[in-house]
């Protein structure tokens, strides 16, 4: 078999907690990740208020398999997913 790993961190433009949002859930930016660590950089609030902070991580592996002749016979993926949600409160 041969695998093929990638792990993706994605995160959302925060909600402010208590505002109807009309846009919904936004995509702000997505990071592939090396070496399972990342540095979350660059996350800014223009006022004060409590936040909803929510991101997503995807963690995806892809496994090919090859029949005795060496020709690819079959594919597996397996993905795995974990939500982040964090209240974040701007007091200044």
């Amino acid at each position: 078999t041969v695998n093929f790993r990638t792990i993706t961190f994605f995160y959302y433009n925060p909600i402010e907690i208590g505002r109807k949002n009309k846009n919904g859930l936004m995509l702000k930016d997505s990071i592939l990740i090396s070496n399972k660590e990342f540095v979350l950089q660059n996350i800014k609030f223009s006022k004060k208020g409590n936040f909803l902070f929510l991101a997503m991580i995807e963690d995806q592996i892809m496994y090919n398999f090859y029949n005795k002749v060496g020709k690819r016979d079959s594919i597996h993926i397996e993905r795995k997913i974990m939500e982040i949600k964090k209240e974040i409160v701007i007091i200044e």
